[in-house]
């Protein structure tokens, strides 16, 4: 994948990354909103809740302090006539359930049990074990409570009743408390269910209070808890005022889930309902609407989505402008920096900044004018070699000519003279005709090393045995640095031993290696070294010539699976191959890394040619006889 796709990819991932990340923060935050705004309301309702206890509790006590000082009720009380009591109480009893919604009206006697209930005057002498009632009862003075009684809530406050200092029973009053939804629902605007637990409550009571007043009985429609009283019975409310939700209420949550209907948001919450003994007997629970706020949240979505739309698209187009700009002069030093390895020194970066990009641009600039520096100055050298290696061969030649001839003379004139005259010559003639003869063979041979360290063949071999493996391994210590910077890898099989000049071969070797690193493409470079016995059908192609025919020729091969040879280059090569066998060019401009491989494979007495294919790599082949 390019560059310039990479950063704009990043750049578009980042802003998508970031937008969803901001929109979930936001309706993180918006929910934790509405339970906050949820909780405060429950929080709110449950303070308003207890103030309408406290405030009824109040009511009562002061109700019961009206009684007990009532001395005309105390003197009919102390009498112990039920009947008589009860038409005496009759009309305050009805007055106060008119008038505050009083509905039980106890008279106790001091052991517990009951005298006389207003409410139900023919139920009396069943003892009283409320914890109000033993509240009084140890603290002698009032107490209070929330009961949940056989089929409803009912606020109760107890006092003692004296006369004088003597106890003569106690007095209670009670009223049911379904009237706080009614109130806290004009007070909040939510919708509110009071749910008791069934244990304290009596089914054929409830579903018997249920026919008289010709409601539905909804005994079953939970499992283990009962809708006493609610403010609604809309759908919304029967998905708040479930058996999970007082699940919840009971393990301390006050907060439970929101609830849609049609245009309308809600959330429901609640909170537990305990009595004297602070044991869980039921619970309040509000559906609390919050459209209003839900519809503000919505429009805030939406313009957060359109930011972050706009966002994503502003963001992505200034990915792709920055990535365009830094990738843009990135590729025209890619593309110089391919050039210059296929050996095109002809590239120039414009320098158009001065930050790093140009800084780079710069550098790549001067490396290159100090390689053509070199590269030139590296020709000149090798024209001024070849040079010197004519001269040398020329000196060779004249000393060939000019020494070796006479030599060959004197020897042949000494070999005449020993046929002729060697039986007539005294011992000092034969020894002098020796001596001559051993003269002028010392002198050939001095002659002949003379020429052998000129490089010219001169029929006696200078050459050692070379084990090639063993030279291989010199070569690629040698080019260790190259080697690790490509990444090449570079095998051979088992080769064999020729005889030849080792710096020569090591060279030979060098520069086919150095050709397969440098003309690579982006893979690291593979490249393989084989040698083989040659036979008569191994040669090179059209216009080169065939290897010499030997008694014994190893056909030597370095391939690699490189960028390989063009037409034009390969048609270059075998010109430069053709000039070279017939001497029609001693110094190409170009291939002198190969014309150096020629002249150390001939003067070894062997050929050296090339296959190649564009895309395939290239292979060099070479003979040298053993």
């Amino acid at each position: 994948m390019k560059l310039g796709f990479k950063l704009t990819g990043f750049f578009v991932l980042f802003t998508l990354s970031a937008s969803v990340l901001f929109y979930a923060i936001v309706v993180r935050t918006q929910d934790d909103n509405y339970k906050q705004i949820a909780l405060e309301n429950i929080q709110n309702v449950q303070a308003a809740f207890h103030n309408l206890e406290e405030r009824d509790t109040q009511m009562l006590f002061s109700t019961l302090e009206a009684i007990v000082r009532d001395s005309r009720l105390k003197e009919v009380y102390l009498r112990k006539n039920r009947e008589e009591l009860f038409s005496h109480v009759q009309p305050l009893f009805r007055k106060l359930k008119n008038s505050h919604g009083i509905t039980h009206f106890y008279f106790i006697l001091p052991d517990g049990r009951v005298f006389l209930r207003m409410h139900g005057k023919e139920l009396h002498g069943d003892l009283i074990n409320r914890r109000s009632f033993r509240n009084a009862r140890d603290t002698k003075g009032p107490a209070r409570e929330i009961e949940l009684g056989k089929t409803a809530f009912a606020l109760r406050a107890v006092i003692p009743y004296y006369e004088g200092k003597t106890l003569i029973g106690y007095i209670e009053l009670g009223e049911g408390i379904d009237h706080f939804l009614k109130i806290l629902k004009e007070e909040t605007n939510s919708e509110f269910g009071i749910i008791g637990d069934k244990v304290y409550l009596d089914g054929n009571d409830w579903k018997s209070l249920r026919r008289v007043a010709g409601l539905r009985d909804n005994w079953d429609d939970l499992e283990k808890h009962l809708v006493i009283g609610s403010t609604s019975d809309a759908e919304p409310a029967a998905r708040c005022f479930t058996e999970s939700n007082m699940e919840r209420v009971e393990k301390g949550e006050r907060l439970f889930q929101q609830v849609r209907a049609r245009d309308r948001a809600f959330m429901c919450g609640g909170f537990s309902l305990t009595d004297a003994e602070g044991r869980h007997i039921g619970a309040i629970l509000a559906l609390m609407d919050i459209t209003d706020h839900a519809a503000a949240a919505a429009k805030t979505n939406k313009a957060l989505v359109l930011t972050a739309v706009l966002l994503f698209f502003f963001t992505g187009a200034a990915g792709v402008l920055i990535s365009r700009s830094l990738t843009r002069p990135i590729l025209q030093l890619t593309r110089a920096a391919r050039a210059v390895g296929k050996g095109n020194l002809e590239q120039s970066i414009p320098v158009n900044s001065t930050d790093e990009l140009g800084q780079l641009a710069q550098t790549f600039n001067a490396m290159v004018e100090k390689r053509k520096r070199a590269e030139d100055a590296l020709a000149v050298k090798m024209a001024e070699l070849e040079r010197s290696n004519e001269d040398l061969e020329h000196f060779a030649s004249i000393v060939s000519h000019d020494l070796k001839e006479p030599l060959t003379s004197i020897g042949g004139f000494v070999y005449l003279l020993e046929s002729k005259y060697g039986n007539k010559l005294d011992a000092r003639g034969v020894e002098f005709l020796s001596r001559v003869r051993k003269g002028a063979e010392h002198m050939e041979l001095l002659i002949n090393d003379l020429l052998a360290y000129a490089g010219v063949t001169t029929g006696v071999k200078p050459f050692q045995p070379v084990a090639c493996n063993g030279l291989l391994e010199l070569v690629t210590a040698n080019l260790g640095s190259s080697i690790k910077a490509s990444g090449a890898t570079i095998t051979f099989d088992p080769l064999p031993t020729v005889t030849g000049d080792k710096m020569l071969l090591a060279q030979l070797f060098q520069n086919l290696i150095g050709n397969a690193i440098k003309y690579r493409d982006a893979a690291p470079p593979r490249i393989h070294i084989g040698a083989r016995e040659a036979r008569a059908s191994d040669g090179p192609h059209e216009g080169t010539g065939r290897p010499a025919a030997e008694d014994k020729t190893w056909l030597f091969s370095v391939s690699d699976n490189g960028i390989g040879i063009g037409p034009r280059d390969f048609d270059r090569i075998f010109l430069l191959f053709e000039r070279l066998y017939k001497n029609e060019e001693k110094y190409p401009g170009t291939g002198i890394g190969l014309a150096i491989c020629k002249k150390i494979v001939e003067r070894h007495g062997g050929r050296i040619w090339v296959e190649s294919e564009p895309g395939k790599g290239t292979t060099f082949y070479f003979t040298i006889p053993s």
